[in-house]
């Protein structure tokens, strides 16, 4: 082992003192970091993420230059027969040597993260396990070079170039089930045997021993199998039985381990780990369970994630011997009897397109019932979609939610995403008209919720009626405002009579005379009337994009929401940025018909600043923690209610304006479903909903000055101090030698 190591380090030596090593460092570094910023458009508004999978799926590509270049200022050792060293232990240093040269410049770019991290929060169990990700894939990567390199010892440049294409290929392979006709044992050897595709669990944040195994006994071979075109080039005889029996050996270790191992989620909201919550409601089975999956062979070639889908249901189904799963090969008639839709995709080949049904379903039977999740890619959901229908087939009973709105507006036209999103997510709804709150709110039984949005046409007895239901029970999510908007037509804010301002008063929430305006808000995507129809966005302060916080992790977009001020037992829920202000009534009130307040988008002050107002953080929603007085009620009662200062919070016209590149945002949606069940108490399921939301926004870019500090402070750090790093280390070794070797 001294000898290794004295070896090794003259070969780190041997880089240090070479100035190719430093220009790829360089190189490699500008690579990714322009990749990871500009190609994928970080700084772009609502583009960036906090996500570092882009940063470390740039590695493979380095890696196709970068570790056979390496090799090739080292291929002097690969023959030198003068050294006191077996092969085995020479080709074991040379590969060590590279894959930490190979590793040096991430080591300079863990700078990357920390940058990412002032625009948002990053997952350091991600990073920490893409890292050890990278160190064994440059170790394979840079076995399989060595052994590349030894066997064309004599032609350094063909030794190269194949080294350059077969990296290349074996990162491309887990593509071709994506472009051409394979079958299910190609389709399997493209993927295990491509090293990019053992290295994609680590850049999410999971270290699985199957891929560390593989990387491990791969690289092993190589250099087995370099040692044996060692002795081939220098005519030693060896024992052909003995390599191939360690060869099997080690292909039988990494079979085994394929079958036999363990998986670590090591990222903050543990998205692939079950939780005690789950954990807890398998306990409660009394009855054998069995799960089923229900997943279309073509969706390994184009859905690959669905293997994280089939590995996830092995976990939860391995947490008692109660749940038991079961794969099955999709049967159309079956499914669609079970209620169970396929999808089409549309498949592409050198000879023709066509459109193929795919089924990726989970069913679920416990006893005489059955539930089922009609179709499935990912597990960002699965665990919350697994538990809340467990629960439901343990209980037996029923999430209901009546779903009104008090504003004159259509629930099925106006607010159409709400009902569908709510049963997704586990809710029985049931739209009913204001006219109806005292009929079905004295029929709904125990565990019934009430949704409203809006109340500016509710009559005195249906706000009666939604007191009177409160307090007999019923938790209530009310979304409103004092104020009605012209959404349809030129924005203009009115004011009307609205007989459920007084109720809310009266239990603590009160709201104030203005509208809430913030610096964090949402963009408005314009067009120009001219001929070349341009498109340029304007800050619209009115709309605000509230920054993830302990009741929302991922925040939420809430528009000409209205300050609340609380008493009593009425506690915050929502809160603004400290950068917001308000924008007062018109003084005197506006006749005629006029807005109450200024909405035009090119008129409206974007700061406080401009708006000549005093910066605050403000209320826009809130939740009442004990008793609280009634108003047509006589007694104070212990009561579950959520106010939400906006009556368009769930409108569809809203969820559109929302839309950006990457789709429509359902933030709204989610919070709406996690308090719902916060209200009914049920906070182990709205602790698994919330898990699936970990925040990848850019939160902490508040204002367009901390946007420029944050980015000037990147530029600074990748642009400057890191090559700054690799120049000084470079000008450090060379008038070492100097001084060594005058």
């Amino acid at each position: 082992m001294k000898r290794f190591f004295s070896f090794y380090r003259f070969l780190i030596f041997s880089y240090l003192i070479d100035p190719l090593f430093y220009i790829c460092a360089l190189a490699t570094a500008f690579f990714c970091t322009l990749r990871f910023f500009f190609a994928g458009h970080f700084f772009l508004a609502g583009a960036g993420s906090s996500d570092m999978r882009p940063f470390f799926e740039a590695v493979p590509y380095v890696s196709f230059l970068l570790i056979p270049l390496l090799l090739l200022r080292l291929r002097h050792f690969l023959s030198d027969d003068s050294l006191p060293l077996s092969p085995f232990v020479r080709f074991s240093a040379l590969t060590l040597a590279a894959s930490s040269a190979f590793f040096f410049p991430f080591i300079l770019l863990i700078l990357l993260p920390l940058c990412v991290n002032l625009f948002g929060s990053i997952d350091a169990g991600q990073v920490f396990a893409g890292y050890l990700g990278i160190i064994f894939y440059g170790a394979a990567a840079s076995a399989l070079t060595v052994f590349l390199s030894a066997h064309f010892t004599e032609k350094p440049a063909l030794s190269f170039f194949i080294s350059v294409l077969i990296l290349a290929g074996l990162h491309v392979m887990q593509f071709l089930p994506f472009y051409m006709e394979t079958g299910s044992l190609l389709t399997f050897l493209c993927r295990h045997l491509s090293f990019s595709w053992h290295f994609d669990a680590a850049k999410k944040g999971i270290l699985d021993s199957r891929d560390f195994v593989f990387y491990l006994t791969s690289g092993l071979i190589f250099i087995l199998l370099s040692v044996a075109s060692e002795y081939k080039r220098i005519g030693r005889r060896e024992n052909s039985f003995t390599k191939f029996l360690l060869v099997f050996i080690l292909g039988c270790t990494m079979i085994s381990f394929h079958r036999i191992y363990v998986r670590i989620d090591l990222t903050q909201s543990r998205l692939f780990t079950i939780s005690a919550t789950s954990r807890e409601l398998v306990r409660q089975l009394e009855n054998p369970l069995r799960i089923t999956y229900y997943r279309s062979s073509e969706l390994k070639k184009f859905y690959p994630q669905t293997n994280d889908v089939a590995e996830y249901l092995a976990d939860y189904c391995a947490q008692s011997s109660r749940l038991s799963l079961q794969f099955e090969k999709p049967d159309g008639d079956k499914l669609n009897a079970l209620g169970i839709q396929g999808r089409q995709i549309r498949t592409e080949n050198s000879t023709k397109t066509e459109f193929v049904t795919i089924y990726s379903a989970v069913l679920m039977q416990y006893q005489d019932k059955q539930t089922l999740i009609p179709f499935v890619l990912s597990t960002d959901t699965l665990e919350y979609d697994l538990s809340r229908r467990l629960q439901d087939l343990i209980s037996g009973k029923e999430k209901k939610v009546l779903i009104t709105a008090g504003n004159g507006r259509s629930i099925e036209s106006e607010y159409n995403y709400v009902s569908p999103w709510l049963n997704a997510m586990g809710f029985m709804t049931e739209i009913i008209q204001p006219s109806q709150i005292a009929e079905k709110t004295a029929e709904a039984g125990h565990g019934t919720e009430l949704l409203l949005f809006g109340s500016s046409a509710l009559t005195r007895e249906e706000a009666a009626a939604i007191e009177h239901a409160v307090f007999s029970g019923m938790p209530a999510l009310i979304a409103t405002s004092p104020y009605s908007v012209a959404i349809e037509d030129d924005w203009k804010v009115m004011k009307k009579k609205d007989n459920l301002l007084p109720v809310l008063n009266s239990w603590g929430f009160t709201f104030g005379k203005a509208l809430v305006n913030d610096i964090a808000n949402l963009p408005l995507m314009l067009q120009s009337a001219d001929a070349d129809a341009l498109q340029y966005t304007v800050n619209y302060p009115l709309w605000l994009s509230l920054l993830p916080q302990e009741s929302t992790h991922r925040g939420l977009s809430l528009f000409w929401a209205s300050p609340m001020v609380l008493y009593d037992n009425i506690k915050p829920l929502l809160v603004t940025t400290g950068s917001a202000w308000i924008q007062q009534e018109i003084s005197p009130a506006p006749a005629g018909g006029q807005s109450f307040f200024q909405t035009n988008a090119f008129t409206l002050p974007k700061t406080a600043k401009e708006a000549r107002a005093d910066n605050a953080q403000f209320i826009v929603a809130a939740y009442n923690e004990g008793s609280m007085p009634g108003y047509y009620e006589t007694e104070r009662t212990e009561t579950k209610v959520c106010v939400i200062a906006d009556q368009f919070v769930a409108h569809s016209a809203m969820t559109a304006f929302t839309a950006n590149e990457s789709g429509q945002d359902f933030r709204n949606y989610d919070f709406i479903a996690l308090m719902l069940l916060r209200l009914r108490g049920d906070n182990a399921l709205s602790s698994l909903l919330e898990k699936t939301a970990y925040n990848n926004t850019l939160y902490k870019i508040t204002d367009m000055d901390a946007f420029k500090s944050a980015r000037n402070q990147t530029y600074l750090l990748l642009f400057g101090l890191l090559p700054a790093l690799i120049a000084f280390l470079a000008l450090a070794m060379y008038f070492k030698r100097r001084r060594e070797n005058p």
